[in-house]
C-alpha cells in the first residue's frame, strides 16, 4: 500500500516522519485518487465531496506550490509515416514486404504510443538464392497492446494475429494467434509476459500453447528488444524461439533493423532497411 492509500485509510492523518514537501505530495495524490474513484463510480458522490473537501482544506494550509516535472512527449508529426516498405537480406535469401499501415514492434516509437502496435495487410515475398520466388506471409490483422500495469491502472495486455504464413514444411498455412498477459515498465524498460494459444490450418489442423516473455528499451532514435517463447503443439512437438532485434532511425522515414533469430537448433541473422511513406 502506498503512502496516499495509507493516508486515506488512516483518516487523513500524517505520520510524524513526513515533512511538508512529502505532505504536499500525499495530499495531491490522494485528491487525484478520489477523482479517479469517482470517475469509475467506486465512491458515492456525497462521500467523494466530503473527502475531497477535507483533503483540499489540509492542502490549503501548506504554502508550498506543487511542481511535478512532466516529460513532454514527441509530437505525432515527428514520427514516421504509416506505410512501410521493408527490404531484408540474410545468408539464404532476400525478402521484400509492404504494409499500408500502421506501426509495429520493430518501428521507432517517437510520435507513437509506446507498446501499441497495429498492422493491417502486411504482405511479404521471399526470393531465394536458387532463383525461387515465394509468397512468404500475409498478415491480415496483427494487433498488440502492451499496456503497463501501474498502481492505479491494472490493465490487461493482449494481442491477436490472423493471416497466412509459410511453415517449417515450406507450405502456406492459415494461422490464428491470440493471447493475454501483463506488461510492466521499470527503469525505461517495457517487459511483458503472455500466454498465447494458436490454431494452424493447412493439410490438417493443429493447435498450440506458448508462454512468451519479451522486453523492449526505447531511446530517442534507437530501439532494442528481445522475445523468447516455447510453443507446445497438440501433436506432441515443442519448439523454442528466441529473437533479438535493434532498430536505428537513420532519417525520419528511413530506419535500419538488425535481427538475430534462434529457432530450435537453427540460427539466422538478417539486416533490413525500412522506408516509410
Amino acid at each position: 500500500m502506498g503512502v496516499a492509500e495509507e493516508f486515506l485509510e488512516n483518516g487523513y492523518k500524517f505520520t510524524k516522519e513526513q515533512n511538508q514537501e512529502q505532505k504536499v505530495y500525499i495530499l495531491d495524490l490522494a485528491s487525484e485518487m478520489l477523482r479517479y474513484k469517482r470517475a469509475k463510480n467506486k465512491i458515492e458522490k456525497k462521500e467523494y465531496v466530503q473527502d475531497l473537501m477535507t483533503i483540499l482544506k489540509q492542502r490549503s494550509q501548506i504554502n508550498i506550490k506543487s511542481n511535478y516535472p512532466v516529460e513532454k512527449p514527441a509530437r505525432p508529426l515527428d514520427g514516421h509515416k504509416t506505410s512501410r516498405l521493408q527490404f531484408l537480406a540474410d545468408e539464404d535469401s532476400f525478402l521484400i514486404s509492404f504494409k499500408p499501415s500502421f506501426h509495429d514492434i520493430y518501428d521507432i516509437e517517437k510520435g507513437f504510443i509506446e507498446g501499441a502496435y497495429i498492422n493491417f495487410f502486411d504482405l511479404a515475398l521471399r526470393y531465394e538464392h536458387g532463383g525461387n520466388l515465394k509468397f512468404e506471409k500475409f498478415d491480415i490483422v496483427n494487433i498488440s497492446s502492451y499496456a503497463p500495469r501501474e498502481t492505479f491502472f491494472k490493465l490487461l495486455s493482449w494481442e491477436i494475429l490472423f493471416g497466412f504464413e509459410r511453415n517449417f514444411k515450406d507450405e502456406m498455412q492459415f494461422q490464428l494467434k491470440g493471447g493475454a498477459g501483463y506488461s510492466y515498465q521499470s527503469f525505461g524498460f517495457l517487459y511483458y509476459l503472455f500466454l498465447n494459444p494458436a490454431v494452424y490450418i493447412w493439410d490438417d489442423v493443429s493447435v498450440s500453447l506458448s508462454p512468451k516473455f519479451g522486453i523492449i528499451k526505447n531511446f530517442s532514435n534507437f530501439k532494442i528488444g528481445a522475445t523468447v517463447y516455447r510453443e507446445f503443439f497438440s501433436y506432441g512437438d515443442e519448439i523454442t524461439q528466441v529473437e533479438f532485434f535493434s532498430t536505428y532511425n537513420v532519417y525520419k522515414d528511413i530506419s535500419l533493423n538488425l535481427k538475430y533469430d534462434i529457432t530450435g537448433h537453427e540460427e539466422k541473422a538478417s539486416v533490413s532497411l525500412f522506408y516509410y511513406f
